[in-house]
């Protein structure tokens, strides 16, 4: 149906499941840029690209022999990165499937991400060890500061420094900051360290859960300000980082009361106005105004079964969870058809109101002038040349759009060597089979010959017998 003729009535988050999408046992997703393209990592080590317009299937890449942990996209949507269970991290040339690079690691993976920017560079966050800055050309790895060393206030690894062996197989997640020029890792102290991506040091960090609650997973948002947002054991807190004067600290806590609900993820609106974050051991997804005081405004639940990941498009106010049973179901806002989008001066009515006909109302119109006004229409100009840029995140107008983007995926993705080959096997195999084909006609034709030639010689002989 067309967008215009649907009302959302000013409603900038969803709140009803409008379709679900089923191709194994999903356990993470996760959005391109543009929000076309949805991937998907099984727990049969299937990674699925889903054509988010049409719902339909567009990739299989087959790869790991784990359950698939996390996905990242890089910034043009052309290649993928995922990370599993079996150690090991594969980037993934989207468009042809093929696998373009394989980085093992000494434990399973919990998450990994590309750089926002530079698609040289990614993070991975093996369990029970610091993260790792990893270069992809080279493959030259750089352990981050997953820990504040208390004497000298720098940073270091958190696993080595703590004494405690349970404390020392805790997660420690991360994630690039807005533009990729800063890092923030967690650490099972309930610590947020914000680290420089090129000197990989220690600028500044902040504690997050007094209590000792471990951060158990950590996000950042694209847009204006970088506000990572870190999910702690019974909150979730929201901290601000202002990169003019390098402010770091709480911002915001976000929690449920009444009956303590653990979160198991989080994420931001596309618009960073809506913060949202799933219970770990329910079905229920809170909804929070970022900048509010106050409870909660929705709560989207109904599912029955609690929720694995939640992601929410980059363009669109559409959430996308994945439900304990490995199903993905897409929210949306409940729309009302808006039937005024027809003409400006259509109103809907709830009850039969009496008219009163105007008196020209239905007069006769003499041609000319209609022709006349037709006339003017069709004189004003139409621009149908300049082609209006579309503006995919806020933070194109400082760092500038990158070229060659990806946005959907074709049936059919060769390329000219790839082509030439393909024609050139064909041509053979037609080839072939024209020859077989004349061999098999030649050898039905030669018995028939011969028994031709055979009757046509007896007679003959009969006669000379008679003869003689």
């Amino acid at each position: 149906m067309n967008l215009e003729l649907l009302d959302s009535a000013g409603q900038d988050y969803p709140e009803v499941v409008e379709r679900y999408l089923e191709d194994g046992f999903a356990q993470t997703c996760a959005f391109n840029r543009f929000g076309t393209l949805l991937a998907a990592g099984c727990n049969d080590g299937r990674v699925v690209v889903w054509d988010f317009d049409t719902h339909s299937v567009a990739r299989h890449l087959t790869g790991h022999v784990h359950p698939v942990s996390s996905v990242s996209w890089t910034r043009n949507s052309r290649f993928l990165l995922s990370g599993s269970s079996d150690t090991n991290v594969i980037l993934w040339n989207v468009a042809t499937a093929e696998r373009m690079k394989t980085f093992r690691f000494n434990s399973a993976i919990m998450s990994c991400q590309m750089h926002p920017r530079n698609c040289d560079y990614f993070i991975a966050c093996p369990i029970g060890s610091a993260p790792v800055l990893v270069e992809i050309a080279t493959d030259k790895r750089f352990e981050l500061p997953s820990d504040v060393d208390p004497e000298t206030g720098l940073g270091t690894n958190f696993h080595t420094s703590s004494a405690s062996a349970s404390a020392s197989a805790g997660l420690t997640p991360a994630t690039f900051g807005r533009g990729g020029k800063r890092i923030f890792v967690g650490n099972p102290k309930g610590r947020v360290l914000l680290i420089d991506t090129t000197t990989r040091e220690l600028l500044k960090h902040v504690v997050v859960a007094t209590s000792g609650g471990s951060i158990k997973s950590i996000h950042c948002n694209k847009k204006r300000e970088c506000v990572p947002f870190v999910t702690a054991v019974l909150f979730v807190c929201l901290c601000l980082f202002v990169c003019l004067f390098v402010c770091f600290q709480v911002l915001q806590k976000y929690q449920e009361t009444v009956n303590r609900v653990q979160w198991k993820t989080c994420c931001f609106s596309s618009d960073a106005q809506f913060v949202i974050a799933a219970a770990q051991t329910s079905d229920r997804i809170f909804i929070w105004e970022r900048d509010a005081t106050g409870p909660w405004i929705k709560i989207l639940e109904g599912l029955k079964e609690h929720n694995l990941d939640v992601v929410w498009h980059p363009m669109r106010p559409i959430i996308v969870s994945i439900s304990f049973s490995g199903t993905i179901f897409v929210w949306n806002i409940k729309r009302v058809e808006n039937w005024s989008a027809f003409a400006p001066d259509f109103a809907e009515l709830e009850e039969n109101v009496e008219y009163v006909e105007r008196e020209d109302e239905f007069d006769i119109i003499d041609e000319e002038q209609v022709k006349k006004k037709k006339t003017l229409d069709e004189d004003e100009l139409i621009d149908v040349e300049t082609v209006k840029k579309t503006v995919w995140s806020s933070d194109e107008d400082e760092y500038g759009e990158e070229e060659g983007i990806f946005c959907l995926l074709p049936l059919v993705t060769t390329t000219d060597a790839t082509f030439s080959q393909a024609v050139a096997a064909a041509k053979s195999a037609v080839e072939e089979a024209e020859r077989q084909s004349a061999i098999e006609k030649r050898s039905a034709d030669e018995p028939i010959q011969g028994d031709a030639k055979r009757s046509r010689t007896e007679p003959e002989e009969s006669i000379a017998k008679a003869e003689s």
